[in-house]
């Protein structure tokens, strides 16, 4: 049933069984008319969240693409989020191409590929900066319409999205990065992650895992 919340209207809402669990899916659209998906896991009181916000790859999402670390950071996530029994993942399905569009994705890419360059150069070339997060500041209020913690921990390798939840309004109490193993990567997969660690400030990747066990959140539940 469609309910309009202020900038938000809410389509509808049906649970979503994946291979990492199942999860309720609570889909919205912008007055723009994107929509704006929120896969909730929560099975338990607490002070905190667990948050991931990531935007739209259908390469690595769909494709399974290995030339970025898109598809292993969502997959990351969602066994994240199910583990720690408070998560939630705000995903946005049209902001591909690092919130460009799907035809600037194409656009990035080919230049990437003919010039042999990571994807912060070739946005150089393309006279665009290397990402546009302004659909963030709509995650305070799809944490407030679906009710959980106004306190969260926030999976990300990389700093500009804190910054821009936080400018939003939304409490961040602890950063998480969510790190993928460059061996499920292809060369360009790496190509990319080492201009992003060199050039964006973003978390270096290695072969670890965060700590998001259940015991480990319950410890870190105790705010000070």
């Amino acid at each position: 049933m469609s309910r309009q919340y202020g900038q938000l209207r809410e389509v509808g809402s049906h649970a979503l069984i994946t291979k990492s669990g199942e999860f309720i899916c609570r889909a919205f659209e912008i007055e723009t008319g994107e929509p704006v998906v929120a896969l909730v896991a929560v099975r338990k009181k607490s002070q905190s969240c667990l948050l991931r916000v990531q935007l739209a790859c259908l390469y690595g999402h769909a494709f399974g693409s290995v030339d970025c670390d898109c598809g292993e950071q969502l997959t990351m996530s969602l066994d994240l989020l199910q583990r720690s029994g408070n998560g939630v993942l705000v995903y946005f399905p049209s902001r591909d191409g690092r919130g460009f569009g799907f035809r600037m994705k194409v656009i990035l890419t080919e230049v990437e590929q003919e010039l042999g360059v990571g994807p912060v150069t070739a946005a150089e070339r393309c006279g665009i900066p290397y990402e546009d997060l302004e659909c963030l500041a709509i995650v305070p209020e799809v944490l407030r319409l679906i009710n959980v913690a106004p306190v969260v921990d926030v999976l990300t390798d990389n700093p500009e999205k804190i910054a821009r939840l936080r400018s939003a309004g939304v409490v961040v109490r602890r950063v998480i990065p969510l790190i993928v193993d460059e061996r499920h990567l292809s060369n360009v997969g790496r190509r990319e992650l080492q201009e992003k660690a060199s050039r964006t400030n973003t978390e270096r990747f290695s072969d670890s895992r965060p700590d998001i066990s259940p015991t480990a959140l319950d410890d870190s539940d105790r705010l000070s």
